[in-house]
């Protein structure tokens, strides 16, 4: 547990963010907590859980409730997993180190990103754990491969396809920087994009700041054909990250995906895109119960962890809000951060009268019909 000044705890997630935006530096501050444009779809992402409101049951009768999930097969304690985010020991020295530290002590999941600060095999604790690794396909396949063969080396449960972000958004704040220097690092980014594997991503095109589209590394051509490719050769499950279509969806899980997470890169894509809250419920209702359906973007209380699940989520990622957590106190600010949401979303089935999170159900949702 932090203090903010006045010797006030960080008691919410709120608390964790005003905290380290005094503390993180400009650089960090912008890649982390800034979207695409002008950062609307980052605020629609947190405004959308809020449009949500509770029809809660009464005289329920609960002496205790149980937020604990399966997934997979898998005894998770909370349905709340660690979304993956690059670069970690921009914010914290200990990185991905701290992260699945916290993961551990937690007994939550977490998705360790290909955009890693050190190479996986020196991220701490990683091998006998359970994980899962987040892909994107490059342009040189063979980065790719080599990205996927290094975590299923280490362990790695399942692999996460990232389908949303075909180039890098046009972000207005991220932009802005490089405009003033080129070869500008975050704190903690080492000469390599990709120093699980050494990999350089070179600019090769230098073109000014305000012409740039397309990036050198990621493949905008990326199709069905890779995902039906990756699950062919995969002896583990690969889910499919960045979706917010249902037909989408279908067309995955009919591919062989064994399930699919809903999300708008945290509003750092495509800054208009439907927030995961708008479309949770309709992919749900196109898919069926069978299918895993998992959701990330703009979860900030434990309130919005039980709409998520009553809307049709089997499990929610976080993002920004555990490396808030990350960056004030490592480790231990990562756990922090996980126990309040889940404190919150524990209080939250109480008011709602659900003893357990299979009873987080489309009923307790309020409409106005």
């Amino acid at each position: 547990m932090i203090y903010n000044r006045g010797a006030r705890k960080a008691l919410t997630v709120a608390d964790y963010q005003s905290y380290v935006s005094r503390k993180l530096s400009r650089d960090a501050k912008v890649f982390l907590d800034t979207g695409a444009g002008s950062d609307r779809g980052v605020l629609r992402n947190e405004q959308s859980w809020s449009e949500v409101l509770f029809s809660p049951r009464t005289l329920a009768g609960l002496e205790k409730v149980d937020s604990s999930i399966k997934i997979g097969g898998e005894q998770w304690r909370s349905p709340i997993g660690f979304a993956p985010v690059g670069a970690l020991q921009s914010f914290h020295s200990n990185g991905e180190s701290a992260l699945v530290r916290a993961s551990q002590d937690c007994m939550a999941l977490p998705i360790i990103a290909s955009h890693s600060s050190v190479p996986l095999s020196e991220i701490r604790g990683l091998a006998g754990s359970n994980w899962w690794f987040q892909l994107y396909l490059h342009k040189d396949r063979r980065l790719s491969h080599a990205l996927v063969n290094s975590a299923l080396e280490l362990g790695a449960k399942a692999i996460v396809l990232t389908v949303d972000l075909p180039v890098v958004g046009y972000r207005d704040q991220d932009r802005q920087r490089a405009t003033r220097s080129f070869q500008r690092k975050l704190p903690g980014q080492q000469n390599s994009s990709y120093p699980s594997l050494g990999f350089s991503n070179p600019d090769a095109t230098r073109l000014p700041e305000h012409r740039r589209v397309e990036d050198s590394v990621l493949d905008p051509k990326i199709s069905r054909n890779d995902l039906r490719d990756l699950i062919a050769g995969s002896d583990v499950p690969i889910f499919v990250k960045g979706v917010l279509r249902s037909d989408d969806a279908l067309d995955y899980i009919n591919m062989g995906a064994a399930g699919v997470i809903i999300s708008n890169h945290g509003g750092r894509g495509l800054e208009s895109s439907v927030s995961p809250a708008r479309t949770l419920r309709k992919i749900r209702k196109k898919l069926g119960w069978e299918a895993i359906v998992m959701v990330d973007g703009g979860i900030r209380r434990g309130e919005d962890v039980a709409k998520a699940l009553c809307l049709g989520a089997n499990m929610v990622f976080i993002g920004r809000p555990y490396v808030w957590g990350l960056a004030a106190a490592g480790a231990s600010g990562v756990q922090a951060v996980f126990e309040i949401l889940e404190a919150e979303l524990r209080s939250c089935m109480y008011f709602l009268g659900a003893r357990n999170t299979n009873e987080l159900d489309e009923s307790l949702i309020w409409t106005s019909s």
